[in-house]
């Protein structure tokens, strides 16, 4: 059985990705697929801004997926994906600026326009969207369009995604457990859930008018998603438990920072910074703009800069201490990243 389980309109591959249960291919290779005619009927009601046909992204199951959770396996199988992508492009871009024009840097590329739900040839296609809230709206193919996000720029020179990554295939490894052998496990379950945090965090910051109020909910979401990783099943989760999360790991070359009234390494200072942040603009103190900077030694940067490089850390020892993961390399390719950027101390902004 092949069908298709949803498009994403804001992005075309150059290069299809190919799993054991879903398929992630550009539209216009749906020919080598067999899918029926009225699903692919559809993939020519996308178009950009002058109305004209564009290609999408489109997810093919290949295999039986379970039909009571498929919303949430389609969900988090495109969180991992998307996550992961982002992740690495965010991580290169410290060693290399120029790798945001290879990178899809923002979730909104990955947003999900249509989940179909195939029945007949009728002339009208089911929908799902989030505006319907779980309710699928019948639409007609004659006449339905739908548009790209204008918000974000084409990517033209996509680097394409390293499908055997041992991050990858562990990811994809905990989506078959959960979602084919209905394994629900409780460490598993919260690496989805901080995902889907994650998600929300990285969106585009230009779909609204945006002041640093705004950079500050999306401070929030990055905590939120750190803390739903590393809460336990029993018992609580705080700044401290966080931070001390990571205290055996040295990024900073044997220079250790002020952190309150102790000393941690570069990546809790960093973690710090952001609490102190997400806790000014929660409790509704007094922020301005420049104290969500910090000084490193190529000038002033953004806290919020740094939390995906933060976030993928975190997660990569929670998964060697939970799951004996190998890393695709040691702690030392982000200790150079910390190195360039603060060789010196940092401190907050006064």
């Amino acid at each position: 059985m092949e069908n298709i389980l949803a498009i994403m309109p804001n992005i075309a591959l150059k290069e299809n990705i190919k799993t054991e249960f879903i398929d992630i291919i550009n539209s216009k290779d749906i020919a080598n697929y067999k899918i029926p005619n009225y699903e692919c009927s559809v993939l020519s009601n996308f178009i950009d801004e002058k109305l004209n046909h564009i290609d999408v992204t489109v997810l093919i199951q290949k295999k039986e997926i379970n039909q009571k959770r498929l919303l949430d396996a389609v969900i988090n199988f495109r969180n991992i994906i998307s996550i992961y992508w982002i992740l690495k492009g965010r991580k290169l871009h410290f060693i290399n600026e120029n790798n945001n024009r290879f990178y899809p840097f923002w979730s909104n590329y990955f947003d999900l326009s249509v989940v179909t739900i195939p029945s007949n040839d009728n002339g009208t296609y089911s929908i799902f969207t989030p505006a319907y809230s779980n309710q699928f709206s019948k639409v007609s193919l004659s006449s339905y369009k739908f548009q790209k996000d204008l918000q974000i720029s084409d990517l033209h020179h996509l680097r394409n995604i390293d499908i055997d990554a041992p991050l990858l295939i562990l990811l994809l490894d905990f989506w078959k457990r959960q979602h084919i052998e209905n394994r629900d496990q409780f460490l598993i379950n919260k690496i989805f859930r901080s995902f889907y945090i994650i998600f929300e965090a990285v969106r585009c910051p230009m779909n609204q008018f945006t002041t640093h109020y705004d950079w500050g909910v999306k401070i929030g979401l990055w905590i939120s998603a750190i803390e739903i990783l590393l809460h336990p099943e029993k018992g609580d989760i705080n700044k401290w438990t966080t931070i001390t999360y990571i205290d055996d790991i040295d990024f900073s070359l044997h220079k250790k920072f002020k952190i309150s009234k102790q000393e941690g390494n570069i990546v809790q200072k960093l973690l710090y910074e952001l609490y102190k942040l997400r806790n000014d603009y929660a409790h509704g103190n007094h922020v301005d703009n420049d104290k969500k900077y910090i000084l490193t030694n190529i000038g002033k940067i953004e806290v919020l800069y740094f939390a995906p490089l933060i976030y993928s850390i975190i997660l990569e020892k929670y998964l060697k201490q939970n799951f004996k993961y190998k890393s695709e390399q040691s702690y030392c390719g982000y200790e150079k990243i910390f190195q360039e950027y603060f060789g010196v101390n940092i401190k907050r902004m006064q």
